[in-house]
């Protein structure tokens, strides 16, 4: 996708934008990251292509469509009518899902992300507010405030909160509504659209919207810091990314609209595995994949994932379970030759082999790290939870 139109002071690294050397694959290696995810989805999700599509947002034809095509990929060339704001703002392109009316469900993954798991739950029971979503796999709200979901409704969003923040749009499911895309846009428009600037230090000044005196986030429980504080303590610069679209979907989506399910790894089998550290694994090794990488100098908490990875690999501490991945999907990958899958996968390729100090470089032996796969790991009981009383509804498959 392109550059934003305006400052808004936020390098989206899982959003890619079109930077590479190669005029004809402006993605360069992200082109694989999505063929890797894609791989993922339809080994590990239990949806079928006879069930559901898998679509990828682009802003215009291109050679990258041809290689996205030819491996299941459905292109979707997004079409902003006349809301000139989502040129101004690249993150919140995120939200043209709302508008894909022809699906009844569309689960938004972010670039940088895998599939691990059984998603199925999630298209086949609808959310409502304040119940359970499933029994098997377990999977219940983790915010239950009737402020961000009214009672016994369905909630246009379910998304995903973390201790970051309250809604992570990197796993973002929607009812597709055309109402409700033009009431978001519009919304969006007037609140940083035309002269306004919606960046960091315009929205940590004023917040979302300066007529809503109480507009902050609400205090999501695994904001394990602020645990003991109350709801008027938070901030938007406390949120960390909350000037950015995942600052607005708080507001817009659990505030304003009071429509949003929020689901964590604790409440909910989610099974994708997010590489939210950079650098990203398909740009590792190179130059900036060392220990003086700025980007993790700049807080304690990056420091310390930053002691866990391997840089070799990429940022994130579970980096070496994308390249895993990698390694399983190539050889299904269908790359004819000089087309935009081939180069980024020789170049993938290339990258891997370079690793000479790894044993086995095809990694037939590796154990992936991400708790997602690990047997050992605990079953979500609906009595770890202190109102546990309150979700004892058996969903109904819709």
């Amino acid at each position: 996708t392109e550059p934003s139109g305006k400052s808004d002071g936020w390098k989206a690294r899982s959003v890619k934008t079109g930077k590479s050397k190669d005029s004809d694959c402006p993605s360069g290696a992200t082109l694989c990251a999505v063929l890797v995810l894609h791989w993922t989805f339809r080994r590990y999700s239990n949806m079928n292509e006879r069930e559901s599509d898998f679509v990828a947002l682009v802003d215009g034809p291109s050679l990258e469509c041809e290689s996205l095509r030819q491996n299941g990929i459905l292109c979707e060339i997004m079409d902003f009518e006349t809301k000139g704001v989502f040129h101004d703002y690249l993150l919140m392109r995120k939200f043209y899902v709302i508008k894909l009316t022809q699906y009844e469900k569309v689960l938004l993954l972010d670039s940088d992300t895998i599939v691990v798991g059984p998603l199925r739950h999630f298209f086949e029971f609808n959310a409502r507010c304040g119940q359970v979503l499933s029994e098997d796999p377990p999977c219940w709200p983790e915010t239950d405030h009737v402020d961000i979901c009214t009672d016994n409704e369905t909630p246009l969003v379910l998304a995903q909160q973390t201790a970051g923040t309250p809604i992570l749009t990197a796993f973002f499911l929607v009812h597709p509504n055309r109402k409700a895309w033009l009431d978001m846009a519009n919304a969006l428009e007037s609140l940083c659209g035309n002269s306004i600037v919606c960046s960091r230090q315009y929205i940590y000044r004023y917040g979302w919207n300066q007529s809503e005196i109480n507009s902050r986030p609400h205090n999501w429980p695994l904001r394990f810091a602020l645990r003991k504080r109350n709801h008027d303590t938070l901030s938007w610069q406390q949120m960390g990314a909350g000037f950015t679209d995942q600052g607005f979907a708080e507001y817009y989506f659990a505030q304003h609209l009071h429509s949003l399910y929020s689901i964590s790894h604790r409440t909910c089998k989610i099974k994708y595995l997010h590489f939210n550290f950079p650098p990203k694994p398909w740009f590792c090794p190179g130059p900036h994949c060392t220990d003086q990488d700025a980007a993790f100098r700049k807080s304690r908490k990056r420091r310390s994932q930053a002691t866990l990875a391997d840089l070799r690999w990429g940022g994130h501490k579970c980096a070496t379970d994308w390249w895993h991945q990698f390694v399983l999907a190539k050889s299904h990958i269908i790359s004819q030759p000089n087309t935009c899958a081939d180069r980024c996968r020789r170049r993938l390729e290339q990258m891997q082999n370079d690793r000479a100090t790894f044993t086995d470089s095809t990694m037939t032996n590796y154990t992936p790290c991400a708790k997602d796969w690990n047997p050992r790991w605990p079953p979500l009981l609906q009595d770890t939870r202190p109102d546990a009383q309150l979700f004892n509804i058996v969903p109904k498959k819709t």
